[in-house]
């Protein structure tokens, strides 16, 4: 057996790359100020970060984590998704969207996507049984999903809704029956702040729900089953008698070390006060990149209404892998982001024979391109220039 080598593996810098963290003075002062106190673990930085994002955002509760797989992982259990269980997916989304659903043993049913790259809700009601337990959706790139169809099925079939929010904290959905930020909406909404997002605390992530019950029990399996706010409440003593060992708190339930730290929080309070900022800066670029690109042949933007962010710069295109050689060879780092599901091996049996024909018309088309903090308008052109050539 080959002993593997072990070495640092470094990619090869482009002159304007697809993603690149955005963390502002104030957010790096924050996050070095807590490294001056005694908390630089799970203390009280946390919890007023949920509670400014639960009212930013209007949601009822918010549960945050060290990640946003970690916030799927809480929501799929929270949800109460076991073996046997077939759960509605999307077929194009990250994979870290089906993992936490394979870990609970549920059977992840793949979903074709619209023209907009969200899931259609005609193949969600294809695909409806009594067998399924729950729906997944993903805001693609910002962009939401029709929520009104998704929750009119769910209620009709008495199931959950979980939104994967990772790329749309921000964007607004104003539908004829329901309206809401992206993650108050459905019964679990799953945020990240992973380092490429539009905020960043390095790695985490946001789990919102509206069931309190739900809330309290999120608490406490994010953090071994233990309810921490009764042992801060009781001094952290562990016993109620040390002759008969009686326990001030009890753990009932498996439970999971997927809490934030301070660290992490001090960062995210600064990129909530930003974030406005920074969804009209890439507001500013993907309507440079429309009126630049506009009335080219072969280029198609995807469809966007009026609420929608735009983390990702997507756009198809007749000559994709050409048009992403040009723009390499010129510095201008692109790539597709997401690819569908069903080309992975461990999701492969899952597909049973089922056809996505909105997903195989476009696969071959789609391209990202960049668009991020530290992009100015003038690149934006500059890269247009690129593509029209």
């Amino acid at each position: 057996m080959n002993k593997p080598k072990m070495e640092v593996v470094k990619e090869t810098p482009m002159r304007i790359p697809l993603f690149h963290p955005y963390l502002s003075p104030a957010a790096k002062k924050a996050a070095t100020d807590v490294l001056d106190t005694k908390f630089i673990g799970q203390g009280a930085k946390i919890q007023e970060f949920e509670i400014e994002f639960g009212k930013k955002f209007r949601a009822d509760y918010a549960i945050s984590t060290n990640s946003c797989t970690s916030a799927l992982q809480l929501a799929y259990r929270l949800a109460e998704f076991k073996k046997g269980d077939k759960v509605l997916v999307p077929l194009m989304t990250c994979s870290a969207t089906i993992h936490p659903l394979l870990i609970q043993g549920a059977t992840p049913v793949f979903v074709d996507i619209k023209e907009d790259f969200t899931v259609d809700p005609e193949d969600i009601r294809r695909k409806m049984d009594k067998d399924v337990k729950g729906i997944v959706v993903m805001h693609y790139g910002g962009t939401m999903c029709d929520m009104d169809s998704i929750m009119d099925i769910a209620k009709e079939y008495n199931v959950p809704v979980i939104e994967d929010t990772a790329q749309a904290v921000g964007a607004y959905y104003n539908g004829e029956k329901v309206q809401g930020y992206a993650g108050t909406i459905g019964d679990f909404g799953c945020f990240s702040f992973q380092a490429i997002k539009y905020m960043t605390t390095i790695d985490g992530g946001m789990l919102t729900v509206k069931d309190p019950d739900l809330y309290e029990k999120g608490k406490r399996i994010r953090w071994f089953g233990i309810d921490r706010d009764l042992k801060i409440k009781k001094g952290w003593e562990q016993f109620q008698d040390w002759k008969t060992r009686k326990m001030t708190y009890d753990v009932t339930e498996i439970g999971y070390k997927f809490h934030m730290n301070d660290f992490n929080a001090a960062m995210g309070m600064v990129g909530l006060r930003e974030l406005d900022e920074v969804l009209e800066h890439y507001q500013r670029l993907f309507f440079t990149y429309k009126d630049c690109l506009k009335d080219v042949d072969g280029v198609k933007f995807l469809p966007t209404k009026r609420g929608d962010t735009h983390w990702l710069m997507t756009v198809l295109l007749d000559d994709r892998d050409g048009i992403a050689k040009k723009l390499r060879d010129k510095g201008v780092e692109t790539n597709v982001v997401h690819i569908r599901s069903d080309v992975y091996s461990l999701f492969k049996p899952f597909v049973n024979g089922d056809t996505y024909p909105n997903t195989d018309a476009i696969e071959l088309k789609y391209l990202c391109l960049p668009i991020h903090m530290h992009i100015t308008e003038d690149q934006v052109k500059e890269i247009c220039n690129i593509i029209k050539k």
